[in-house]
């Protein structure tokens, strides 16, 4: 399965924040798993340098979460993060992603997880 756009999946998840964390929780669903396609994170007032957000899943086979940190140069590009193919889940797993903080109140930043549940 290759979900290489958001209009491609079966589910866009969204988060907001004003210079707190954004997190986004996708549930597990008994007897499917989640696929996932990719993220982005903006902000309302520009930003520079690397924040770090996270993503938390089980890996397929796994009984055991895996934390990935990904530092986002919003210096050299913008903040979406599709990926070349889709990250499968566990079973029965949820799956969530964090934002970063913007840095500065009145810094409002959206955060976008796209993929598919079967």
């Amino acid at each position: 399965m290759l979900l290489d756009e958001r209009d491609k999946c079966s589910w866009v998840a969204e988060a907001t924040h004003d210079n707190g964390t954004a997190t986004i929780t996708i549930a597990a669903v008994p007897g499917q798993r989640h696929f996932l396609a990719g993220w982005d994170v903006t902000y309302s007032t520009a930003k520079t340098g690397a924040l770090a957000h996270t993503l938390t899943y089980t890996p397929p086979g796994s009984d055991a979460t895996v934390t990935l940190t990904f530092h986002e140069n919003y210096t050299v590009r913008d903040g979406r993060f599709p990926l070349p193919g889709t990250l499968a889940c566990e079973l029965n797993t949820e799956v969530v992603f964090v934002a970063a903080a913007s840095g500065s109140g009145g810094n409002v930043g959206w955060a976008h997880l796209w993929g598919a549940t079967v």
